[in-house]
C-alpha cells in the first residue's frame, strides 16, 4: 500500500483497538508513509467511550492519523520540507464543500446497500474523502457497505480492504 493514503473507518479503529493482526501491521506500516491515516470526527465519535483502556489504545492510533479540520489534531503530512514550511494536503485542510455535502446526499440515495442495511452518512463520508485523495486506500470491517458507496463514484483508483 505505499504510496496510498489510507482512511480508516469505525471498523478499522475497533479493530485496532482490540488489536486484531492484520489492522496492526497495515497501522505499523502506514507510520513510515509521508501522509498520516486519516480519520473523519465522526468517525471518532462513533468508536470513543470513556473507558480508560480505549481512551488509552485510541490515543495511541490517534497520535498517528489526522483528523480531518479537527483542531489540535497531527497534520495530515509528516514530511517538512528543506524550506522549513510544513507541507499540506489539500484533500485533508479543505475538509468538505457545500457541493460536497450534496453529493453525500446523492451517494446516500443511489447506493444499493446490502438488505437490512439502512444508508450510514459517515461510511458515505469515508469513502468521499477517500475519493479526494488519490490512490486511496479505506480499512474496514465492513466492505459491503464501503464497496456500495464507492459505486456510485467514478473512482477507480480506490482500494477497499478488509480488516
Amino acid at each position: 500500500m505505499s504510496g496510498h493514503v489510507l482512511v480508516y473507518d469505525a471498523g478499522m479503529l475497533i479493530a485496532l483497538v482490540d488489536r486484531k493482526a492484520k489492522a496492526v501491521a497495515i497501522h505499523e506500516a502506514a507510520k513510515s508513509a509521508s501522509h498520516r491515516p486519516v480519520l473523519l470526527g465522526p468517525v471518532l465519535a462513533q468508536v470513543w467511550r470513556q473507558d480508560p483502556a480505549l481512551v488509552h489504545r485510541l490515543g495511541d492510533v490517534l497520535g498517528d492519523c489526522t483528523v480531518i479540520q479537527a483542531r489540535g489534531a497531527q497534520f495530515a503530512m509528516r514530511t517538512v520540507s528543506h524550506t522549513g514550511v510544513t507541507v499540506q494536503c489539500i484533500p485533508c485542510t479543505a475538509g468538505f464543500t457545500l457541493v460536497d455535502y450534496k453529493r453525500l446526499g446523492q451517494i446516500l440515495g443511489t447506493a444499493r446497500v446490502p438488505a437490512k442495511k439502512r444508508p450510514d452518512p459517515v461510511d458515505a463520508m469515508v469513502v468521499l474523502i477517500a475519493a479526494h485523495h488519490r490512490h486511496a486506500v479505506i480499512c474496514t470491517s465492513d466492505p459491503e457497505d464501503i464497496t456500495a458507496y464507492s459505486r456510485t463514484l467514478n473512482k477507480p483508483d480506490l482500494v477497499i480492504t478488509q480488516v
